[in-house]
């Protein structure tokens, strides 16, 4: 269910509407953003602006993604304007800018290089465009056979074949990802493992045809990428080669000297959390908004 998060006391005070976010978060940890990110999400929304967030489940097919979530937040954007117009007539004419962790960075930049894009910035956090073999933790040959046997196991309805597979999944995902609260986001993994048992092995583009279009048509004129120090699956510096070449775009890349991969994934309570929010914030306070 996609969610609106109002600006902090938008609807007792006269209170401006900076500008207008749309956050993705990463696989699986997207599928439940709001609670998944609730910190990185209360922190944007306490600081003035509108935030938008899409959750989406986890697909090899990334092109397919990416124009999915591209309709929906139309269609999110015109039930926020709905929402807010009352208040704050002019909400349409703030900006839009684009927010996204790891998997959802690389959505929002497909989405910006398959559509002429129509945020005025980007922040992409921890991006990640890896094969297959690197980005999944798991040998997909192994994977696949389970989720092709589990298929002919369940017998019944497709119902079964769901569960059965949802079960199964979650069970890897929860050792995967310990640290993280996931039962929110496992009901989605099932249908990642009908795509492996369907042969789907690799990502669709290619994480080589993606870096050509997002080198060639990304269209967001303003972009901030972010690395945190502790990451081995980060491609940062790669997106930052990428969107120095081809068109004109002002693209600011830093290093932080802080966090993990998961660092942005947790409440408003999180260290790591509040130093990622307060650097997005100043980004787009200092270089994004009408003065």
């Amino acid at each position: 269910m996609s969610s609106i998060f109002l600006p902090e006391n938008f609807q007792t005070n006269n209170t401006n509407i900076k500008g207008v976010v749309h956050f993705l978060g990463g696989a699986f940890a997207g599928a439940a953003p709001s609670s998944l990110y609730s910190g990185l999400i209360q922190g944007l929304s306490k600081a003035g602006f509108l935030v938008l967030s899409t959750p989406y489940q986890v697909t090899f097919k990334h092109d397919d993604c990416a124009r999915s979530l591209n309709e929906r937040f139309d269609m999110l954007y015109s039930e926020a304007v709905a929402v807010c117009s009352e208040r704050y007539p002019d909400v349409t004419s703030v900006p839009c800018i684009a927010v996204g962790h790891s998997n959802g960075a690389l959505m929002h930049s497909l989405m910006s290089s398959m559509y002429e894009s129509r945020y005025a910035a980007s922040i992409l956090i921890s991006f990640n465009n890896r094969e297959v073999k690197e980005a999944v933790p798991v040998p997909l040959d192994p994977l696949r056979d389970a989720a092709t046997q589990l298929q002919r196991q369940a017998a019944g309805t497709l119902e079964d074949q769901s569960n059965a597979l949802e079960t199964r999944a979650r069970d890897l995902v929860r050792d995967l990802t310990s640290d993280i609260e996931i039962e929110t986001s496992t009901s989605q993994v099932g249908s990642v493992l009908d795509e492996v048992a369907d042969g789907n092995l690799e990502f669709s583009p290619s994480p080589q045809e993606n870096a050509v279009l997002i080198s060639e048509r990304y269209s967001v004129p303003k972009t901030l990428i972010l690395q945190f120090q502790d990451d081995s699956i980060d491609q940062s510096k790669e997106l930052f080669r990428m969107l120095k070449r081809g068109r004109r775009r002002s693209v600011t890349y830093v290093s932080l000297d802080y966090g993990s991969h998961v660092s942005p994934v947790g409440p408003v309570t999180s260290a790591d959390v509040q130093k990622t929010t307060a650097i997005c914030v100043e980004y787009l306070e200092s270089r994004c908004l009408p003065s």
